[in-house]
């Protein structure tokens, strides 16, 4: 019983991030549509937002932002 309740767990983890990357990625592409120097990660177009590029935003010490996102990407 206790599997299937962390099983299902991380289903719903993943689930939640993909929905949460999803948020992030749409965001990111509005503010991106008003100043296309905007995007953390760098970008030349929309295209170039995505949840992969969305993982290659890092703070000052150089982690990760989103390193505990599950994007299923």
């Amino acid at each position: 019983m206790i599997f299937w309740e962390n099983e299902r767990s991380e289903r719903y983890i993943n689930i939640i991030g993909k929905v949460v990357s999803n948020m992030e990625v749409e965001a990111y592409k509005v503010q991106f549509a008003y100043d296309s120097n905007s995007y953390p990660a760098g970008a030349s177009s929309l295209k170039d937002i995505n949840a992969k590029t969305l993982m290659d935003i890092r703070r000052e010490d150089g982690t990760s932002v989103y390193g505990q996102l599950k994007t299923g990407k």
